[in-house]
């Protein structure tokens, strides 16, 4: 019983302030080339709003004008978790291709945003 509250704690959210809350993302996904293993990853759950800085992982941001503004912009980085390794099938076609590894993608928008 204890094991299983302490998993529910863990995979809660934790409102830390009014703007800020702490926690764990976990996901799992199929492969989508053939003869490779599905993929599971686990990050922190972190976020933050601002007035205008914002961090929620796995995204970063700033908007240009109080986070209340009717319209608003907003540049941010986001960290794609797109690593592959060919070398983790078996299919002699799938070992041909490159390797893939994890980046980051720089993000704009603009229109009415919380």
């Amino acid at each position: 019983m204890k094991k299983v509250l302490l998993t529910i704690c863990l995979f809660m959210p934790l409102t830390v302030l009014a703007e800020t809350q702490l926690g764990f993302i976990g996901a799992k996904s199929q492969s989508v080339y053939k003869a490779t293993d599905s993929k599971s990853v686990s990050l922190p759950n972190v976020s933050y709003e601002g007035e205008n800085f914002f961090l929620r992982l796995p995204e970063i941001g700033y908007r240009f004008f109080p986070r209340r503004s009717f319209q608003n912009v907003a540049v941010g980085l986001t960290y794609e978790i797109s690593k592959f390794d060919p070398d983790d099938s078996h299919d002699a076609n799938i070992r041909k291709l490159d390797d893939r590894d994890d980046s980051v993608m720089a993000s704009w928008r603009s229109h009415p945003i919380e």
